[in-house]
């Protein structure tokens, strides 16, 4: 199976294969950093969507020693095809999901992946902007949604 790590650290879009047989959802835990919860966000009626630490946006994005700052949680932001823009603190994983809720390959290519993920600046502040919605037309071509 497809799936992707998103990680806004290193902000690097990672594909990774994993073998059905051998499919364990205790790996979400590895793949995206966490030992608590994690939480489902849907990018698209056909079943993809986001693994992502459950507590991201309660943890602290910055800590002080010594009088210096440092940041300790990186953001993303990405767009759905449900014209959202959804800002996600820590990395996700990106896959999709059967008919019966059961994780599956993903059915986006990597180079859509790369259109509807942003990388959140150090120290931005949060405020929605009208997202950019995009999709594959008939002959696998990207275009922007109006």
């Amino acid at each position: 199976m497809k799936f992707y790590v998103i990680n806004p650290k290193s902000r690097t879009i990672e594909t990774i294969n994993v073998d059905k047989k051998k499919w364990d959802y205790k790996k979400i835990y590895d793949y995206i950093g966490i030992n608590n919860t994690f939480e489902w966000v849907s990018l698209d009626n056909r079943g993809n969507g986001l693994f992502i630490d459950g507590e991201g946006m309660l943890k602290t994005p910055y800590t002080e020693t010594e009088g210096n700052i440092h940041q300790t949680m990186w953001y993303f932001k990405i767009y759905t095809a449900f014209d959202y823009e959804h800002t996600i603190a820590g990395t996700a994983l990106l896959c999709g999901t059967d008919d019966e809720g059961n994780t599956s390959e993903t059915t986006l290519p990597k180079r859509l992946v790369n259109t509807i993920v942003d990388w959140v600046d150090d120290g931005e502040f949060f405020e929605p902007e009208p997202p950019k919605i995009y999709a594959l037309d008939d002959n696998n071509n990207i275009i922007e949604r109006i």
